[in-house]
């Protein structure tokens, strides 16, 4: 197995204790990571506090970067996978602060890396709840071979299965990648620019692979996918106003124009459901408005147009 320089790149808000346990994990890794590169959202949680307190610290393989204001999951990989390639590491192993990866994640990563033909764009861990439950669970790859069916098994009997898109919950993703394909776009804040970034790596540059003997559990307060419709927690609620209008941006992007028109008008119809279902009672006018607005500023361009559009290099 090569000996790459791999740094790993966590971004966290107001998690500190899951943060620890998450850097806790990088140091057992059976192939060790270089260096662990914390972006920090400006978390008021004491989080710098805590790091210094266990001594995390004071291993000179961490290093801890505090942002001037919260930009988010989408700004925080963006800035951190910036970093990474311009300090010439040959990797940036990504995930969240409630992500624990088992002692081979990471060895499995690279083994699945070295085994697959070349170019890949990115490897990814299987995710598991807490409890063992599935979660983000990827894309598969459908794209039909030359004979006309799709192949998302060519590597099957190693245990990887192709993927389309996924999101940043151990992902390992080759610099040569980010050099020419640019990085997560920051005005999507949170929700969406997994799906947007990977995507743009299996379309322009290489295949990619699901890695099953590479586990990592996340720790994420709910289980549950992502639903506007069932969510409950109204603190959650406002993100989901980014969840909306990047699902819509990235249909644009990658998606025909049919289906593009479907998916917007499939939200018009969700509004009308909103209106008259009786469970949506207590959160009603919030979710209105979430997938008003949401929808309205992905048709009509209110977003960084610009970023957007120039996604395919690196902006900083």
């Amino acid at each position: 197995m090569n000996n790459y320089k791999i740094q790993a790149v966590i971004v966290t808000y107001n998690r500190k204790e899951m943060l620890v346990e998450c850097i806790e994990n990088l140091f057992k890794q059976t192939y060790a990571v270089s260096s662990i590169l914390v972006i920090d959202n400006k978390s008021t949680d004491g989080t710098y506090e805590l790091l210094k307190q266990r001594g995390v610290l004071d291993k000179p393989c961490v290093k801890y970067k505090c942002l001037d204001k919260n930009i988010g999951g989408a700004g925080g990989f963006h800035s951190g996978m910036l970093e990474t390639y311009e300090e010439g590491y040959d990797f940036a192993w990504i995930m969240d602060d409630d992500v624990f990866p088992e002692d081979d994640c990471l060895n499995n990563l690279v083994k699945a890396y070295d085994e697959i033909e070349k170019p890949v764009s990115f490897v990814a861990s299987k995710v598991i709840g807490p409890k063992g439950e599935p979660m983000n669970i990827p894309a598969v790859d459908c794209t039909p071979d030359k004979n006309g069916y799709a192949n998302w098994m060519d590597y099957l009997e190693h245990g990887y299965i192709r993927i389309k898109s996924a999101t940043f919950v151990s992902l390992l993703i080759p610099a040569d990648a980010i050099g020419k394909f640019g990085l997560p776009i920051k005005d999507y804040f949170i929700w969406g620019d997994d799906t947007e970034y990977t995507t743009r790596l299996t379309t322009y540059y290489g295949k990619a692979y699901y890695v099953g003997s590479s586990v990592c559990i996340h720790n994420r307060a709910s289980a549950r996918a992502l639903s506007l419709y069932e969510e409950k927690d109204k603190n959650r609620l406002k993100n989901y106003y980014y969840h909306v209008r990047n699902s819509l941006i990235n249909s644009k992007l990658y998606d025909s124009k049919k289906k593009y028109h479907k998916n917007v008008s499939a939200n018009v119809k969700s509004m009308m459901g909103v209106l008259v279902k009786k469970k949506h009672k207590e959160c009603r006018f919030a979710k209105l408005r979430i997938l008003y607005r949401g929808t309205r500023d992905a048709v009509f361009g209110k977003y960084d147009v610009d970023e957007v559009e120039n996604r395919l290099k690196i902006r900083r």
